[in-house]
């Protein structure tokens, strides 16, 4: 009766913890501000951009890439939607703050990232069951359950929810202190870890070891999947960035680890056909729009006929990227159809200073 109840509880947790990751939104963000003026507002869209990317790519180091100021100066045009809401509220119940929260069009943000020289991640990431160790100076060793107050445990939520990850602390119920010990856990016991981690069907699992030494972090991660073990390390006196580090490394891994359908080494031809262009100008400006984007190696002119051009790219990548780079300014080049069976795309040219 012991085990089960333990289980049943197990059970209920899981759910809760389950539905708790189908909420995270990559495309969305939440920045405190202090008004809602068109200035506040502005500075809070750019940062949210920020936060967004970083979810959507996994990587902090996007926000090294050349183009990244210039695409956060975009950041209004690429809104969905946004609302202000009161951050919360103090021991008086009063007001602490407000908040904006903005969501992004998902096209423009994977668009974003194949201009900044980024694969695509797939929103459908795995949730990460964590063996969370923490070491004191005394090098007593404490695994962290999932019901225990760890500012350690909150900060890494935080962290991996800043990259777009789900994770949870398993449940350190008696029937599991059965089969796996602390120190399995500090020394990667899989076997142990794989029979531990199967009541909640997890395939990602997470260890990391974490102690202060002498007023430095140091952190050790080993990702394990069904078929993979990858190790990472990481050490600074501030433990958040510490943390950070480590997580980018993991999000990284899964990220490489994901099918290749996006890569940006693969070469595509495609065959554009793109109409209402009526005059040199127009065919100028369509020239120039298409030489802008990286991921098009090459632009020839197969036909032209009146009122319509069809040209060959050569891509690097596939058809999606190339759409989702298209689909950022639908009112300078609108979709009309698309044969992915033939690689044959159909667009519309809408950009009204060639019509007057």
């Amino acid at each position: 009766m012991r085990y089960l109840l333990c289980w049943l509880v197990c059970i209920g947790q899981w759910c809760s913890w389950a539905n708790a990751a189908e909420k995270i939104d990559i495309y969305s963000a939440d920045i405190p501000v202090y008004a809602q003026t068109s200035q506040v507002r502005q500075e809070a869209l750019r940062m949210a951009l920020e936060k967004v990317l970083l979810k959507a790519s996994g990587n902090a180091a996007v926000r090294d890439a050349p183009p990244f100021t210039h695409v956060l100066s975009e950041a209004e045009s690429w809104v969905e939607e946004y609302s202000y809401h009161e951050a919360g509220v103090n021991s008086d119940n009063a007001a602490t703050g407000l908040l904006l929260h903005v969501r992004f069009q998902p096209s423009a943000i994977n668009a974003a990232l194949v201009r900044l020289g980024y694969p695509l991640w797939d929103k459908q990431r795995p949730m990460l069951l964590v063996w969370l160790v923490e070491e004191n100076p005394a090098h007593t060793k404490q695994l962290i359950a999932s019901d225990m107050d760890s500012p350690l445990a909150n900060s890494l939520r935080q962290v991996t929810q800043e990259h777009g990850l789900s994770m949870f602390l398993p449940m350190l119920d008696l029937s599991m202190l059965d089969i796996l010990s602390v120190h399995d856990v500090w020394n990667v016991n899989v076997s142990a870890l794989q029979q531990a981690s199967s009541r909640y069907g997890i395939a990602t699992q997470v260890v990391l070891k974490c102690k202060n030494d002498n007023g430095t972090w140091q952190m050790d991660a080993s990702l394990l999947t069904a078929d993979a073990r990858n190790d990472f390390v990481a050490s600074d006196a501030n433990q958040e960035k510490a943390l950070t580090s480590i997580v980018d490394q993991l999000s990284r891994a899964l990220v490489q680890a994901q099918p290749k359908r996006d890569t940006a080494d693969k070469q595509s031809a495609l065959q554009l056909t793109v109409t209402h262009i009526d005059d040199v100008a127009s065919y100028a400006k369509l020239t120039n729009y298409l030489n802008q984007f990286s991921l098009i190696k090459d632009v020839q002119v197969i036909r032209i006929k009146p009122h319509e051009i069809e040209v060959l790219l050569s891509i690097f990548g596939d058809a999606a990227q190339l759409q989702q780079l298209f689909d950022v300014e639908p009112s300078l080049l609108h979709r009309v159809s698309v044969n992915e069976d033939t690689n044959k795309l159909l667009y519309q040219w809408n950009d009204a200073t060639t019509h007057t």
